[in-house]
């Protein structure tokens, strides 16, 4: 057993000897990697060079809310704004008219939550919705309504409109409004926009041909009634564009007819370039039949007549009613209304509205007929503003 012990004592040192001419494998202690904290640190310079950036954007030493994710289409402009205070409104409801002034949404989001761009000068345009991050985070009780989009103001809000709701909204002289919608590839006039493939989007549809280099002044004076009484309907809970809504095909039929006899009443249609086979009533109606449900109330009037007092009635009770036509003093008058400190930035329209910079001779055709057309709801509106303005 003694013998045995020996030999496998004597073996072990032999066995753990290096191969004959191989050195013996070094096995230092564990250290850090030299690749992977480079790698580490520069993500974290990145980062922190990232955040400075940001923070430059603005007057307070950390990113406001909103500033975060993934950038929308309009760029970096709601980095330029911080809450400084508390809001200064509560239940604001924006009526936002077609072709009325995009711009005083940032007025009344600048006035009702406090907030103050970064730029004093100078601000780009940011669609209402894309404030929506800073109102839900410091500002949620500013408002009760603060939509892009062009709803009507239902039953219910006109009747809490200075009992509860502070309404707010711009109208402007109804033949450039109009003059606007028209070069805006026919905005709200649903049932032509799909005659002439435009959508007041995204433009042209189906590559069809420009709408714009054919059209003659029937196409302005349909429009021009489709559209004629869109502040006073929007103001009586109707949508601004006549034949919108539910209907069924006799209603839409109808409806489209009553809109023809209002903008050919008393003159017939021209037979310039494109004449009446251009524009032809029967399209018209096809298009504005073709997408109505089957289901609509046979006993709605679709296309009641304006009720220019009740829209006056709610319209009194608005906290406030700007004008586009006098931009810097409606500016004026709403910082001194409701006790905004005014920029500079304020008195600047940051989106123009569509209208064709050409003098062409149809484009002066076009202003022309508007001048002339009759727009006697709306424009009663619009006089009672200025009168309100001073």
């Amino acid at each position: 057993a003694s013998s045995a012990a020996a030999a496998a004592a004597a073996a072990a040192p032999a066995a753990a000897a290096p191969l004959m001419g191989v050195a013996a494998p070094v096995h230092p202690p564990p250290t850090p990697r030299p690749l992977l904290n480079l790698l580490l640190a520069s993500l974290l310079a990145s980062a922190s060079a990232a955040t400075s950036s940001i923070a430059l954007q603005t007057t307070d030493t950390r990113p406001p809310d909103g500033c975060t994710g993934p950038r929308p289409r309009w760029g970096t402009s709601l980095c330029w704004y911080n809450v400084e205070r508390s809001p200064l409104l509560t239940n604001v409801t924006w009526l936002h008219v077609p072709k009325c002034g995009s711009s005083f949404a940032r007025l009344v989001f600048r006035g009702a939550c406090g907030a103050v761009p970064a730029n004093k000068t100078h601000v780009d345009f940011v669609e209402a919705s894309a404030m929506h991050p800073i109102i839900q985070l410091h500002c949620k009780s500013a408002f009760h309504r603060f939509q892009s989009w062009h709803a009507a103001l239902s039953p219910s809000e006109a009747s809490r409109c200075g009992r509860g709701l502070v309404c707010v909204t711009t109208l402007r002289t109804t033949w450039k409004r109009v003059e606007s919608g028209f070069h805006h590839n026919l905005h709200d006039c649903q049932w032509m926009q799909d005659a002439h493939r435009l959508n007041q989007d995204y433009g042209p549809k189906y590559g069809g041909p420009s709408f714009y280099k054919t059209y003659t002044e029937d196409h302005v004076r349909l429009y021009a009634s489709c559209v004629s009484t869109c502040m006073t309907r929007m103001l009586t809970g109707l949508p601004c564009g006549r034949c919108s809504g539910t209907l069924s095909r006799a209603q839409a039929a109808r409806c489209v007819e009553r809109v023809w006899s209002d903008a050919f009443s008393g003159i017939e249609a021209s037979a310039g370039e494109g004449g009446t086979a251009a524009l032809n009533i029967s399209d018209y109606v096809r298009f504005a039949s073709r997408t109505r449900s089957k289901r609509a109330d046979p006993l709605h009037d679709p296309d009641p007549p304006p009720d220019t007092r009740r829209a006056m009635r709610t319209l009194s009770r608005f906290a406030f009613v700007g004008l586009l036509d006098n931009w810097s003093w409606t500016v004026h008058q709403f910082g001194r209304r409701f006790g905004v400190p005014l920029l500079p930035s304020d008195y600047k329209v940051l989106r123009a509205g569509s209208k064709s910079r050409s003098s062409s001779p149809r484009q002066k055709m076009a202003e022309q007929t508007l001048r002339a057309f009759s727009f006697a709801a709306d424009d009663a509106l619009v006089s009672a503003t200025s009168d309100s303005l001073g």
